[in-house]
């Protein structure tokens, strides 16, 4: 959250899933409160909303930075996907 804030869960499935499917089931599972823009990247997570010219949520899998949306980015077991506010 860029305060020192973490939260982390884990999960495991034998198929493929996309970054997108990791943030939803966080959120259903009330993990996260999620309020995403229409290409599926998030605008605020736990009320934490992207600023204009400052920081955005940004998406790492595996510690390499993707710029793709969420919903076209694989996953598969094993990955790490991390969500930075940065």
């Amino acid at each position: 959250y860029g305060n020192g804030v973490q939260k982390k869960f884990w999960g495991s499935s034998n198929q493929s899933r996309s970054a997108w499917d990791t943030l939803q089931q966080a959120s259903a599972h009330s993990l996260l409160q999620v309020d995403v823009a229409e290409d599926f990247y998030p605008v605020s997570i736990d009320q934490m909303e992207n600023e204009e010219s400052g920081k955005q949520w940004t998406l790492y899998i595996n510690n390499q930075r993707t710029f793709s949306s969420p919903i076209e980015v694989k996953i598969n077991s094993g990955d790490e996907v991390l969500w930075k506010f940065e």
